[in-house]
């Protein structure tokens, strides 16, 4: 199991460590038709809104359906089922995770997966750079990720020079995410991911992604793989001095992770830092109930 967590874990270790710290500027981004996304920059044709209340279906390696609050289908998104994250993603969903700490699930489905941290402060120094804090979860296939984001600067969803929050789902054929919420330093906010469902034989599942008392963050998923790895993680994208960051640090508190079987299991979590940039992960409190850890910028 050791193997597969490294094997699963070798793309987004390589990513963090040859970065390219410079994004396009918006009239290269315009010009190509790429947008910017939690998974690096994404062909505007394949990222799409979920409206509020909305959910999205996976009916297929070809079909994802968008259906509206009321269950009604909105948008049919055809993906090409021969799209893979290593040979033909634009950039690999993980290529701009600068330091994380996560934790590979080997036994029943994770049931709830949330942490707390506070808006940090704004950059000091801000040159079109976009930030991404949050906590995820990922199945054992690379390129899928279901995550509530605290996103610094524009993104597909939008955004400036201001703090904001939705809920993301990532994968090979398609991004979807909810609408920006503004956030001011110092709020606190709680995201978390929980299991909402599972088929008969519990081999495909659905899993809910929001910000606590946030209802328009909220972002269904329905019919996918089990999602595994959990991470806690920085992401950013443009920024070329330590201004370029938050001062200080971002502390996630009040981890927990609860199987679907209502049990805490067992987790010393994993880190990956930036040395050469000087972005730290320090583990305070290991475990499911109550972690702690720390981003240092």
């Amino acid at each position: 199991m050791k193997m597969l967590l490294l094997l699963h874990l070798a793309p987004i270790i390589m990513a963090a460590s040859t970065r390219t710290l410079a994004v396009p500027t918006p009239k290269d981004v315009e010009a190509s038709n790429m947008v910017l996304t939690p998974a690096g920059l994404r062909h505007v044709s394949t990222v799409h809104e979920v409206p509020l209340g909305g959910s999205i279906r996976h009916i297929s390696n070809s079909t994802i359906h968008i259906l509206d609050a009321t269950h009604t289908i909105v948008k049919v998104v055809n993906i090409d089922p021969t799209v893979t994250p290593t040979s033909d993603a634009v950039v690999p969903a993980a290529s701009g995770w600068i330091a994380y700490a996560y934790f590979f699930n080997a036994g029943a489905a994770i049931g709830s997966f949330k942490t707390t941290w506070t808006v940090p402060p704004p950059p000091s120094v801000v040159n079109s750079q976009s930030i991404f804090l949050f906590n995820a979860i990922q199945p054992v296939s690379d390129g899928v990720i279901m995550q509530p984001v605290l996103q610094w600067g524009q993104s597909a969803a939008g955004g400036g020079n201001s703090w904001n929050i939705a809920s993301w789902f990532v994968s090979p054929g398609g991004t979807f995410f909810t609408t920006l919420i503004g956030v001011s330093p110092g709020q606190s906010i709680q995201g978390q991911v929980q299991l909402v469902g599972a088929n008969s034989d519990n081999t495909r599942f659905s899993y809910l992604s929001s910000f606590t008392n946030q209802p328009a963050t909220e972002l269904r998923i329905d019919d996918v793989d089990q999602l595994r790895l959990a991470t806690v993680a920085l992401e950013a994208y443009g920024i070329t001095q330590s201004g370029n960051y938050p001062s200080g640090s971002t502390t996630f508190s009040g981890i927990n992770l609860e199987l679907s079987t209502g049990q805490f299991p067992d987790i010393v979590w994993g880190t990956l830092n930036d040395n050469t940039d000087g972005i730290s992960v320090n583990v305070g409190t290991q475990g499911s109930t109550s972690a702690s850890i720390t981003i240092s910028y």
